[in-house]
């Protein structure tokens, strides 16, 4: 009987043996671990703060705070976004130099160039201040508006009464900004002989224009929307051509500079500079454009800026140092051409 089952103790070890050795399938091999997250995803400061030198509720303003959300939800931590329209912005300028690395930050426009070639500010491109990313807006238009109530009808009207009466047509804008450094280019081009009216911001402009201090001023077409449906501003001209699909039906067939013959301006309100201190890392200016890259090509980041009318592309890091050194010099080119750069600048 021991004899027996020692013998059926062997053969099942046998049996198992040849199982093991002979055609059974591998055992799979363990899983990889989970992809690592990306560094860029890790940022060091718990708050950062990102500076907005035009007024809240403007274009600029609420882009910024679609990106603002964006990156604190990516990353977990607070990016918080301030206006401040001190000296027709420039103060956020002199705030940015003096920080020392990335939790400050400005969301702006070409209206930085401006502001320092005409002297609004002393904080240099390229040295107190440098781009971390560059964001494009694509297939939208700023467009000319008036009062409903207003004479003019269309852009020729208003380019006639200002040759009939140089110099008294009210445009309004930021001291120094994009469309200051517009109105002299199109002073020189076509004949744009107009009045500057200090507006900081497309909000400023509507109320300028709605309360009668302003004759004309170029606003975000979603801005401009409400206020043109609800019969208070009239539009009259698109800066740029325009997909009719990124752009409120009200200004569908708009026409544009380029339709009427007209000179486009160089200096345009089509980019946005994500900017910091000269004395932040380099690594961590890198690393905050691959972040703000990241975050603005989310399909929940594009969603957003569509539901406030804008489309965006963003620059690679070497494509935004590009754009940033020959938008500086369009600037400082128009400045001279104009007659209006700084004596300090010179």
């Amino acid at each position: 009987m021991k004899k027996a089952l020692a013998l059926l103790l062997t053969v099942a070890m046998l049996m198992s043996m040849l199982t093991a050795c002979g055609g059974s399938k591998p055992a799979a091999a363990p899983a990889a671990p989970a992809a690592k997250e990306d560094d860029f995803l890790n940022w060091p400061y718990k708050n950062t703060e990102i500076l907005c030198p035009l007024a809240a509720g403007g274009g600029t303003d609420l882009a910024g705070r679609v990106l603002a959300q964006a990156l604190t939800e990516a990353t977990g931590k607070n990016f918080i976004v301030t206006n401040n329209t001190n000296g027709s912005g420039s103060e956020v300028y002199f705030n940015l130099a003096d920080a020392s690395d990335c939790s400050t930050l400005s969301f702006t426009l070409g209206s930085y160039f401006s502001g320092y070639w005409t002297g609004v500010h002393d904080s240099v491109p390229g040295e107190d201040i440098v781009p971390a990313s560059v964001i494009q807006v694509v297939g939208t238009s700023p467009i000319f508006c008036v009062p409903a109530n207003s004479k003019y009808n269309t852009f020729k009207d208003v380019l006639d009464d200002m040759k009939a009466n140089p110099g008294t047509v009210r445009f309004g804008i930021p001291t120094g900004g994009i469309n200051y450094f517009q109105g002299y280019e199109l002073k020189n081009t076509i004949g744009f002989d107009c009045r500057f009216v200090d507006a900081a911001g497309d909000s400023e402009k509507i109320t300028g224009m709605m309360g009668g201090t302003i004759d004309i001023g170029t606003i975000n077409a979603n801005q401009a929307k409400q206020y043109i449906e609800a019969g208070e501003l009239k539009p009259l001209i698109a800066l740029l051509p325009f997909d009719n699909d990124k752009m409120p039906e009200v200004v569908h067939g708009l026409p544009t500079f380029e339709d009427e013959g007209y000179t486009v301006p160089k200096c345009l309100v089509n980019t946005y500079y994500v900017l910091a201190s000269s004395e932040a890392d380099k690594e961590e200016v890198e690393q905050l454009n691959k972040l703000v890259n990241y975050v603005m090509n989310l399909d929940s980041t594009k969603e957003a800026m569509a539901k406030i009318n804008q489309y965006v592309e963003t620059l690679t890091y070497e494509e935004g140092q590009a754009n940033f050194e020959g938008s500086n010099k369009s600037y400082y080119d128009v400045s001279v051409a104009a007659g209006i750069l700084a004596d300090a600048r010179k």
